[in-house]
């Protein structure tokens, strides 16, 4: 399976350079690096996504009540397959 990671991380990083405004894979790249526990490029990553899109959803503050043991301001991002990863919108810098 990290084979697979490693060849999704080739893929979204050559579509990053062919297109930097891509934020769609820069979010994709974002949450593979953090299940790779690669958590400063995935922060990197989240920057730029922030400066690109600023008032993207997966930045919304969760409404509602949110999963138990999860913070205030979590966001979870859903993909299809019902694969969960989140991103804590507060480790994000504004640019």
């Amino acid at each position: 399976m990290r084979g697979d990671k490693r060849i999704q991380v080739r893929a979204l990083e050559n579509a990053l350079r062919l297109n930097p405004k891509d934020v769609d894979s820069a979010i994709l790249l974002a949450e593979t690096f953090q299940t790779l526990g690669m958590h400063a490029r995935a922060t990197r990553l989240w920057e730029v996504v922030r400066h690109l899109r600023p008032n993207h959803p997966v930045f919304a503050p969760a409404v509602g009540k949110g999963r138990k043991g999860e913070r205030p301001g979590w966001r979870a991002v859903v993909r299809p397959g019902g694969h969960r990863q989140g991103c804590d919108p507060k480790n994000v810098k504004e640019g």
